[in-house]
Order: C-alpha cells, then structure tokens, then sequence
C-alpha cells in the first residue's frame, strides 16, 4: 500500500544544500521549535509546516478531492510520489497551500500545467516513487507558506524525522481533517531489507521509518507528503511518502523515497 510522512529532528552534521531549486529562506517555519521529541501523532499548529500542500483530484465527475500530500520546492514547483500522478492529467490536479482543515473553504489553489514522473519509476516495486508538479501561477510566500530545504547529495539519513499528512489515523480508518504531525525513529537500512525482502526495499533508492513496535507511522492519504529533518531551526526533506504494508504494524516501517538520492534529478 502506499501512504505519506511524518516529522524528524535529529543533530546530525547537516549543511544546506545549494541548490537554486530551492528558496533562499527556505525551510524555515513560524513555529519555533525547541528540543524536545515528539511522542506519537499530534495535531499541527498553525504555520508549523509551511511546505506542506494538499494535492486534489478532479475531473467532470469528481469534486477536488485529497489523494495526497506534497511539499513546496519554490514558488512554481512542489514534489511529491509518482504514484499520487503517474498517467494522469496535469489539468486534472490542484494544489492547496497554507492548509491546516481539510474542511477550510477560504483556501489558495493554484492549477498545474506541468508533470514530471521520474522516467524509471516502477508502479509495481514502487521504485523511483518520486515527482514534481508545476503550478500555472507563482505561489504567494508568507508565514504560513514558505518551501522546504533541500539536503546535500547523497546525505547519510539517520536518527528521528517527522512525517506530516492527513492520512487515515489508523489502518482501515478515515483520514484526518487536520494536519496531523509524528516523530518517526529512522530503521537501519540493513534491517529495513530484512523486515521487508531485499525485492522490495531497494536501500539507494528508499529509507524506512516507523516504530518497530507499531503504533507510529503513516497511513494511506499520506502519500507523495514530507519526512523532514531539522538543523539550525530550518527543516530539510530527506523523504516522500511511498508505501508500507498496512499501517503501523509491528515490524512493518513505513518506506520513503530517499530525497538525498535523487538530488540531481530534482534539480533537472
């Protein structure tokens, strides 16, 4: 099954990306955050997750409807899971921004006129789970939407990391109207192949997240959202909400595009 992600602070040594794709004050929230951790899901506050958008489907019979998350890149770009667009319309889609209620009706939305599904995305294996969509009119920057930092090539992703979505709270369950928020332990890559078959966890491509325990995890809705890291109070994505087997089973972690890997194609 495929899903979304959470949120993640963790001290590792972790420089800003240079990348132009991103914003110059990028990643950083109008919540400031302390050092505490989080202890399983939460509601988010306002402005606390700026990059976060909903991705809506709609066409003549449906009404906009939320199938996934994404996160804003810049003013124009937003990335997300392949899966949430692959073979399907860019007009079909509509991103909302600066959303905290699904139920809000006073909402920004901005068209798409553009899709890029990376070219060796695998529906079946679900490799390469990642994408970005174009939106047809500059998003509007303020404290409640801003972009997502990018990490360097290739960073070592370990510790914590938070996931953000409005995915179901519970497997077989309905999704959230608010934005919820949950601190994830990052599962050892050697161990994510053991847990989830070395067919299906590819580790240069994907991470894996999740209590080992269960109970903590993303759940259908959250696709195509943010698993972020925080340095210096600015938030950097290191993951985009792929899949997992149910949601918040033992032993079962949720799995991530790894962003680090795919940099240079982001960058495109």
């Amino acid at each position: 099954m495929n899903r979304t992600l959470i949120f993640l602070m963790l001290g590792i040594a972790f420089s800003e990306s240079k990348m132009s794709v991103t914003l110059k004050d990028c990643g950083i929230s109008r919540v400031v955050r302390g050092g505490d951790r989080i202890v399983g899901g939460r509601n988010a506050l306002d402005g606390e997750f700026p990059w976060q958008v909903s991705l809506r489907f709609t066409n003549s019979f449906i009404p906009p409807t939320h199938i996934c998350g994404g996160t804003i890149l810049n003013q124009r770009w937003i990335i997300t899971a392949a899966h949430c667009v692959n073979k399907r319309a860019a007009e079909n889609f509509i991103v909302v921004v600066g959303i905290k209620n699904q139920g809000d009706k006073n909402v920004v939305s901005l068209l798409v006129d553009k899709i890029r599904v990376h070219e060796k995305f695998d529906p079946e294996t679900f490799l390469n789970d990642i994408a970005v969509l174009r939106v047809k009119k500059p998003i509007l920057l303020s404290s409640y939407v801003n972009g997502i930092c990018l990490p360097p090539v290739d960073q070592n992703v370990t510790g914590f990391a938070t996931a953000t979505g409005w995915g179901d709270t519970q497997e077989g369950g309905n999704m959230s109207s608010l934005l919820k928020a949950v601190e994830l332990p990052l599962v050892p890559q050697s161990v994510c192949e053991i847990l989830l078959g070395p067919e299906s966890f590819c580790a240069k491509a994907m991470l894996c997240a999740g209590d080992l325990d269960g109970g903590l995890d993303t759940c259908q809705g959250d696709s195509g959202g943010p698993l972020i890291q925080y340095k210096d109070q600015k938030a950097f994505l290191v993951g985009v909400v792929s899949w997992g087997i149910g949601c918040a089973r033992r032993d079962l972690p949720g799995v991530y595009s790894r962003v680090p890997n795919y940099i240079k194609w982001i960058e495109k």
